[in-house]
């Protein structure tokens, strides 16, 4: 009668009087079933019976008048409860729920609300959980502490489910009629579910309060943020991550909660922020080795290693120390949160540092953890995104046909983090190697949006590179140039400059456009960007950065009709790819060798090269050939 399966067994005793012969009533059953009419899952007494069509099921109820239809009901509800009452988890508290409700018992149906929502809890089916404490709360609970109850299990269930705005907004409720550190802890809670999942404005003016609550106030110039930032800095050098001994002593509540406000704030604002969350990073690490928690000072080394990872390979050794210790850390820890942090901080670090192959196993790694852990969104979504970026850069455009799949899933939870990280910067080739422009185009307007370029540095970095690649795919350099200008000034003086691997995208990707704009304008002020844009990289002498450089190089020369010093270029850029395992970089080179030597061997070169592209399933070869190194065809 609810539109659930039941034992035949039950609607029997439960529906007619007791003189009734259930054999007869059972054997009717068999004969709907071999009319089509009901299904069942075998002849016993307790195996389930189903309407089989909709529209019969749908006409019998419409023909019950209501008493009756509550009757029938509460006779069920009634009939479930005594079977077999020492087995307690076996029953069907979710059939109870929808039974008792429809009798019209809503504190019976509210109690069974929140027993069907616990076992979803603790089977890990947070959205169905999330759904039945709804359910609870919407039959009222008999009184507010039972409210406060559901609420708290509701929240976990939202945020466990990574749906961070509902979350949110549970954790703001309970935080209105909390007090003390117990109000701080549900705001920052709450703050932290708008950050991880992508509400960014709203995130920051909620993590606002909670810092000042914490007396974690922010310096009231940009000037004195930076001069904060150099004695910090100092500070953690002179530390030598020298720690109290884990175990001496417990740090304090409030303590505890500056510590978790910190790295939450640190880490959930260093796309939006960087200034903040990098003095935010800088004076946490500092409280955790104060107070020497495990899993705080593996926090500090993790942090500290991706500030290293970003000034590039000068700083490769310091790095591996930090993640010589974090990971010895995490071992004594055997926490999987602790190893996943571990191997997502690695795998970004290694991403920083050009280890492309070394950065999509650790971030996979990552992932694999983070999946299996409730509630953690955001670290989820972060080993995504560095592992897509890795993959791009090694050619394995396999992985980037992932991204697809990854933003329709956070859409569906309202996670604009994860959504929106993966519709800009270089996920967003994703959709170019199918050859869908229009979609790419949709998205980075879409992430534009969301996230205004002129509020956030690292997104304005992302969006300008996601936006020169649709226009270098489309033929149009011109205005690939205009978008990098547009940009160019904030952010060469911005915090995304600072960082080695962005500090070439940027200059890889306005030299590439230079060219593209020199064949469509012919003004020579183009190939002097792109000489310059070549020279400043290679002056780094940074192998991968040196592939980027050669490839700029040798559009210039040939752009000039220096072909032979062109081809030599071209040979460098191939080995400096091949070194490095830039494979898609590679083929490029190749193929524009191929280009200009001409014969049998320039067709064998760029057989090779278009096979390489055909084996990743890129769908046009010869666009993605003009994004990462446009042709000679209109040189002089």
């Amino acid at each position: 009668m609810s539109g659930r399966p039941l034992a035949q067994g039950v609607i029997a005793r439960a529906l007619v009087p007791s003189e009734v012969d259930f054999a007869a009533l059972l054997d009717r059953i068999a004969s709907l079933r071999h009319e089509a009419l009901v299904s069942t899952s075998g002849t016993h007494p307790n195996d389930p019976v189903d309407v089989y069509h909709d529209r019969v099921r749908e006409a019998v109820m419409a023909s019950l008048p209501a008493g009756a239809k509550a009757r029938c009901h509460r006779l069920l509800a009634l009939e479930l409860e005594r079977l077999d009452p020492t087995r307690g988890d076996s029953r069907d508290a979710e059939a109870l729920l929808r039974h008792w409700e429809e009798a019209g018992e809503r504190a019976l149906a509210q109690r069974y609300a929140v027993i069907a929502a616990d076992r979803a809890h603790e089977a890990l089916a947070f959205e169905r959980a999330a759904r039945l404490y709804a359910t609870a709360l919407r039959l009222e609970p008999a009184n507010p502490a039972a409210e406060h109850a559901v609420r708290c299990k509701l929240a976990e269930a939202l945020a466990n489910a990574g749906r961070g705005y509902d979350a949110a907004g549970e954790y703001a409720w309970l935080a209105e009629r909390a007090f003390g550190l117990e109000r701080v802890a549900l705001e920052r809670a709450a703050a932290e579910q708008l950050l991880r999942s992508g509400h960014v404005e709203a995130g920051i003016q909620a993590m606002s309060v909670v810092l000042s609550r914490l007396r974690m106030g922010r310096p009231k110039s940009r000037l004195l943020a930076i001069a904060s930032l150099l004695i910090l800095r100092a500070r953690v050098r002179r530390s030598g991550f020298r720690h109290r001994p884990f175990g001496a002593a417990a740090p304090s509540p409030r303590e505890l909660a500056r510590l978790d406000a910190g790295w939450m704030a640190a880490t959930c604002l260093t796309m939006f922020d960087s200034v903040r969350s990098a003095e935010l990073q800088l004076s946490t690490t500092l409280r955790a080795l104060r107070t020497g928690a495990p899993l705080q000072v593996l926090r500090a080394h993790t942090a500290e290693a991706l500030y290293l990872a970003l000034a590039g390979r000068t700083e490769k050794a310091r790095v591996e120390r930090c993640f010589t210790a974090a990971a010895a850390i995490a071992q004594d820890l055997a926490d999987p949160v602790a190893r996943g942090w571990v191997a997502l901080s690695r795998g970004a670090s290694a991403f920083f540092l050009g280890e492309w192959s070394e950065s999509e196993g650790a971030c996979a790694t990552a992932e694999a953890i983070f999946d299996e852990v409730p509630g953690t969104s955001f670290e989820l979504a972060s080993a995504r995104a560095f592992l897509v970026w890795a993959a791009m850069m090694r050619g394995r455009f396999a992985v980037l046909g992932r991204v697809p799949g990854y933003v329709a899933e956070a859409e569906g939870r309202g996670d604009l983090y994860a959504a929106t990280y993966q519709m800009t910067s270089f996920s967003n080739v994703a959709w170019l190697a199918r050859d869908d422009a229009a979609e790419a185009r949709r998205m980075l307007a879409l992430a534009e949006r969301r996230w205004p370029s002129k509020h956030f540095d690292v997104p304005r970095y992302s969006n300008m590179i996601a936006g020169a690649h649709i226009e270098l795919y489309e033929g149009r350099g011109l205005e690939a140039h205009a978008r990098i200008e547009r940009d160019w000034a904030p952010l060469r003086f911005g915090v995304a400059f600072r960082g080695q691997i962005t500090r070439f995208g940027m200059r890889f990707v306005r030299g590439i456009s230079a060219l593209a704009a020199y064949d469509e304008g012919r003004k020579r002020a183009f190939l002097d960007d792109a000489r310059a844009c070549a020279r400043r990289i290679a002056a780094e002498h940074v192998a991968w950065g040196e592939c980027f450089a050669a490839l700029l190089a040798s559009g210039v020369l040939v752009r000039e009709g220096r072909t032979e010093r062109a081809v030599v270029e071209l040979e460098r850029a191939e080995a400096r790819a091949t070194a490095t395992g830039m494979l898609l970089h590679r083929a490029v080179a190749r193929y524009r060798r191929g280009e200009l030597v001409g014969g049998d061997t320039g067709r064998a070169l760029r057989e090779e090269a278009l096979g390489f592209m055909a084996g990743e399933r890129i769908q046009n070869p010869a666009r993605m050939l003009a994004m990462l190194s446009p042709g000679a065809s209109g040189a002089r």
